[in-house]
């Protein structure tokens, strides 16, 4: 009977897909002392992942399954997947990547440079006039291909488009924009306001 179980497990392991990683972006982050980190975007069994690592080689970070598929978001206008830009002012550029996880919602992860510490830490979103939702990433739940659902503006701010959900019931969520700015060490909710109509109307239904 043990002979027939281990067949039947190695059958299985055997038999099970293999899943190779593929890249989906890359660049290289270089600190204020000229050293250089090499930033991967990839997807794998797990999902779209980010990894950091040095010129040899070695891992300094990695965060597994931002989500299920890879995700485009706007920065100077174009559509891109992995960024490198200063959004927090400390001269250090922070790593910006988005992912779809699904069913409708899209997240845009900040990883900062924590000099001090010397590691890589996500910059989390601060929901103020709902501190419950606050998050990790800047979620988008109106999904444009373009990228357009997630940007990165030139003050350094950053918005995304999303449902606005009533305070009153009764009401029906309404299209809108969350713009969101940098203070004290993380992303503070600044705006919400709802979209016009003739941007309504080109939404997907």
């Amino acid at each position: 009977m043990k002979k027939v179980l281990i067949t039947m497990v190695m059958g299985l392991l055997l038999a099970a897909p293999s899943y190779a990683e593929t890249s989906l972006a890359e660049d290289t982050l270089t600190l204020a002392g000229g050293e250089k980190i090499k930033v991967a975007k990839y997807l794998d069994d797990k999902g779209v992942g980010i990894r950091l690592s040095t010129e040899a080689g070695g891992k300094i970070y990695q965060h597994e399954n931002l989500g299920s598929e890879d995700k485009l978001f706007k920065l100077d206008d174009k559509g891109t997947k992995l960024a490198l830009k200063d959004l927090t002012g400390d001269g250090i550029p922070e790593i910006l990547a988005a992912a779809f996880y699904g069913p409708t919602a899209s997240g845009l992860y900040v990883f900062s440079y924590d000099a001090a510490a010397k590691k890589i830490v996500p910059v989390k979103f601060l929901n103020s006039n709902s501190p419950d939702l606050s998050t990790e990433c800047m979620v988008s739940d109106i999904r444009q291909e373009d990228g357009s659902d997630m940007v990165i503006n030139a003050d350094g701010s950053m918005t995304a488009m999303g449902m606005i959900y009533p305070k009153e019931p009764g009401d029906e969520a309404a299209p809108g924009f969350y713009t969101w700015k940098f203070a004290d060490g993380m992303f503070k909710l600044a705006e919400t306001k709802p979209m016009p109509v003739d941007e309504e109307e080109k939404q997907p239904e």
